[in-house]
């Protein structure tokens, strides 16, 4: 199975911008029964408001489906990794991490799904963690209206920065 993943970010208040991130994710798994895979991931980011020039997450490890049908699914993964941080203007890290994930759906209606989703990249470092609580309602069978709430952390972000980020969106999404 083939997954990806491309997101945009940007917001402004008064004219200036406030936030600016662009990620893209791939996984690529191998079914090793009907609810067990393997997996290997490479996720990137790029956020200037984090000096964050870009970040590399490469893990790869082993998932389990409890449920997976069309209105009710439930699966984890977990697995081991390598993660660079390659900053503006502090000094650059890299470290082995070991990584978490949890992927929920579950149908309301026959249009509309609630999904929350959990990743966890565990280092040395740094603990990121990444949350994200959404109902999605079906245009048609491609296109869907998504209402979601993201909450980000970092234990340890560079400098100044903060260590929790929050974003409260309205998008568009694609499924083929």
């Amino acid at each position: 199975e083939h997954y990806g993943k491309v997101e945009a970010y940007n917001d402004s208040t008064d004219e200036v911008t406030t936030a600016e991130r662009y990620s893209a994710e791939y996984k690529l798994s191998y079914l090793m029964s009907e609810t067990d895979y393997l997996y290997g991931n490479i996720r990137f980011v790029t956020d200037r408001f984090e000096d964050i020039d870009q970040s590399w997450a490469y893990t790869g490890g082993w998932g389990h489906r409890f449920y997976d049908e069309e209105k009710f699914k439930l699966s984890t993964e977990v697995g081991a990794g390598y993660k660079t941080y390659d900053y503006d203007e502090a000094e650059d890290r890299e470290e082995i991490i070991v990584s978490g994930y949890l992927d929920f759906l579950y149908g309301l209606t026959e249009t509309t799904d609630f999904t929350q989703t959990a990743l966890v990249e565990y280092g040395e470092d740094n603990t990121f963690v990444e949350t994200e609580t959404a109902l999605a309602v079906a245009i048609n069978s491609s296109l869907a209206l998504k209402a979601s709430y993201t909450w980000r952390h970092n234990t340890d972000p560079v400098d100044d920065k903060k260590k929790s980020d929050t974003i409260t969106a309205l998008s568009l999404t694609y499924d083929f």
